[in-house]
């Protein structure tokens, strides 16, 4: 795999430039594992520049329906490319992101529904049947189609939200959307050959997995509200107590773990873990431009340090 990094598509939060730097960490902690988890996907950053011939078996979840379907979509060259084939023609335009996003609005209330039910989820018994609700609520003939309208709607949106398009822009960004099509999502399917997507409750999959110590996992999830400015901008967010739960369920996991996040004046809810005894914390990067940080009116993202916790 080439050196410089792979980007599908700009997210709050995505770590596509801290790829060598987590790679490093994750080929220290991942040896002897045969499966890798990426439990909070996002944009899918992470196992798309992972080694994937490190592991037998790659996963993917993300409870957000539309990252799902894009991820789900490309992970099978069959599917992949049929949804290149309905986004060949778009271009860089409001026009083009609005009739994206309008193919997603008779869904709304069914998107909410599902996260709701899915997010009182965590029994690993039921993993089986958890993975197929999904298709109670969205139609999965109409998959590929949702999944290159959610596509579009991402690649083309302010601050990689999906909610609103960018606005006026100046320079090359046509042109980058056009090698975006042309090139770089075909690099992005020969990564994703192959990867397992889900669309549960993370800590579904973290109980079911966490005992095993042939598995890494790596989980990006929505950081410490006291960490970033805007509170609303994560369709699925996680409260305080929520951020408790998650300690709870990792705290004495067995297989390998790194876990990402920012401090609050030099503190966090995870360093409790630390306190146990059983993980470490690590600086990953110093003095780097936020990425769970919108930025608007031409104005620089704040700079903060990310962190990384370790079980092993």
């Amino acid at each position: 795999m080439n050196k410089k990094y792979l980007t599908n598509f700009a997210y709050f939060g995505s770590k596509s430039k801290l790829s060598a730097q987590l790679n490093e960490f994750i080929e220290d902690g991942a040896s002897g594992c045969t499966t890798f988890i990426d439990g909070y996907a996002g944009s899918g950053a992470v196992t798309i520049n992972v080694d994937k011939d490190m592991f037998e078996r790659r996963i993917m979840n993300d409870l957000n329906p539309r990252l799902f379907l894009i991820h789900k979509m490309l992970s099978n060259p069959f599917t992949a490319y049929q949804v290149l084939d309905l986004i060949a023609d778009t271009e860089l335009s409001e026009e083009c992101f609005l009739a994206a996003k309008k193919i997603w609005e008779p869904y709304k209330s069914a998107v909410k529904k599902f996260e709701k039910r899915m997010l009182s989820l965590t029994d690993p018994e039921t993993f089986d049947i958890q993975k197929e609700i999904w298709k109670e609520y969205i139609p999965e003939e109409k998959s590929v189609e949702l999944a290159a309208a959610a596509l579009v709607m991402f690649k083309q949106s302010f601050n990689g939200l999906g909610k609103q398009p960018k606005p006026d822009f100046t320079g090359n960004e046509d042109i980058a959307y056009d090698t975006w099509l042309n090139d770089t999502l075909d690099k992005v399917i020969e990564q994703m050959e192959g990867v397992e997507v889900y669309c549960v409750n993370t800590l579904t999959l973290i109980n079911k997995f966490k005992n095993d110590t042939s598995t890494f996992m790596y989980l990006d999830s929505p950081y410490e509200l006291k960490t970033r400015k805007n509170r609303k901008v994560y369709e699925i967010d996680m409260t305080d107590r929520g951020q408790g739960k998650y300690m709870d369920t990792v705290e004495d996991a067995k297989s390998p773990i790194m876990m990402s996040g920012y401090k609050y004046n030099g503190m966090s809810l995870y360093d409790r873990l630390v306190a146990s005894g059983k993980w470490r914390c690590e600086i990953l990067a110093e003095d780097i431009s936020k990425s769970s940080a919108n930025s608007s009116g031409g104005n620089e993202k704040p700079r903060d340090d990310e962190w990384i916790w370790l079980n092993y």
